[in-house]
C-alpha cells in the first residue's frame, strides 16, 4: 500500500493505494465515527486535493466537502465527483 500525501497546507484525507488499483480513503467524524471509503484510483486526482468529512442524512453516511461558489458556501459530495450526472440529467437524489 502507498500512503498520498498533497502538499496543500490544510489536512487532508489519509488515503491507501491498494495492490489492486482501489483506494482506501479515511473519514474522521466525531458524531458518526470515522469510516472508510473506498474507489477506483483514477479518481485521485479530483479527490486527493480536499479534505473530505461525513454528513449524515436519516440513516445514510455521505463524503463531502465545502466550497465557495460566487463567495457563498456549498456542498460538493463526494459520489458526485466520482460518478457525476449527464448535464442534460437532473439526479432526483
Amino acid at each position: 500500500m502507498t500512503t498520498v500525501t498533497t502538499t496543500r497546507t490544510r489536512k487532508t484525507n489519509q488515503i491507501m493505494i491498494q495492490e489492486d488499483g482501489t483506494c482506501v480513503m479515511l473519514l474522521e467524524s466525531k458524531k458518526p465515527g470515522n469510516r472508510s471509503t473506498y474507489f477506483d484510483a483514477e479518481h485521485l486526482p479530483k479527490i486527493s486535493p480536499y479534505r473530505w468529512s461525513l454528513q449524515k442524512s436519516l440513516n445514510t453516511l455521505y463524503g463531502f466537502r465545502n466550497m465557495k461558489v460566487n463567495g457563498k458556501s456549498a456542498l460538493v459530495f463526494l459520489h458526485q465527483v466520482i460518478y457525476p450526472a449527464e448535464s442534460h440529467l437532473v439526479p432526483d437524489h
